[in-house]
């Protein structure tokens, strides 16, 4: 079934518990419990039925209950349908009105060698709490800022998921080169949507063609309940900013 099919199917009460477990989620990296989404939602019916409908986007592929939890967690495919369907258009907190005012500071630089693209890598870090990540186009070497972000994380309290990420950074650089296309779209990959290069994560990205010519490659990588509203509009704002 589509998409398109499954957002006709499903009532606006569905949508909008889904919203809500992605939205809390994505702020306390916990399982959502019926009791909370009655408490923050306004949704005026029981709790039992807040728990049916959960158990409902649940079969349906949109929510997973892990560890024999009472509370549930998007899956991959319920975090795309979020982002495609129910986020709305992304958006910047003006908290970040400064870190970007500084990121228009270094722009000259920026023309003059490309070593200051590293100043886009630490504002796409700074700004979105995760990982930024620069390429310049056919160059075999990778800027990035916000390891630290990232092993703060609750997501990175075990060995096994550093082990994972420390292995897709030792793969960075060739692994990056698909993601060079002629395509200027930005591009949003969750978890097993892009299984060889970032398996267990979100990646936001977009390619940047400059006005002097110089044509380079910009992301964000975060764990997959990164805040994607966020995190899109700092790589649109970036590439309005740079191309």
């Amino acid at each position: 079934m589509s998409k398109n099919e499954l957002n006709k199917n499903l009532k606006e009460r569905h949508k909008k518990i889904l919203a809500g477990v992605v939205k809390e989620h994505i702020k306390n990296a916990q399982p959502v419990s019926s009791e909370c989404l009655l408490d923050r939602y306004n949704l005026d019916v029981s709790p039992a039925t807040i728990r049916n409908d959960m158990m409902f986007l649940e079969e349906e592929g949109f929510l997973e209950q892990p560890h024999m939890s009472a509370g549930r967690i998007p899956t991959d495919f319920g975090y795309r349908f979020y982002i495609d369907e129910l986020m709305g258009e992304p958006f910047l907190n003006k908290s970040l009105d400064k870190i970007f005012s500084d990121m228009k500071c270094h722009i000259e630089m920026m023309e003059k060698d490309f070593g200051d693209l590293k100043n886009v890598a630490d504002y796409l870090a700074h700004a979105s709490g995760n990982m930024g990540v620069v390429s310049l186009a056919n160059k075999d070497f990778i800027y990035q800022n916000g390891l630290g972000n990232l092993l703060n994380q609750p997501e990175f309290e075990n060995v096994e998921s550093m082990k994972k990420f420390a292995k897709i950074l030792d793969n960075m650089e060739n692994s990056m080169s698909d993601f060079f296309e002629n395509d200027k779209d930005i591009k949003i990959c969750i978890c097993k949507e892009n299984e060889i290069t970032f398996p267990d994560f979100g990646f936001i990205c977009t390619n940047i063609s400059r006005k002097n010519g110089v044509k380079f490659f910009a992301g964000i990588i975060g764990p997959k309940r990164m805040n994607y509203q966020r995190n899109i509009a700092l790589i649109n704002q970036l590439k309005e900013l740079l191309s």
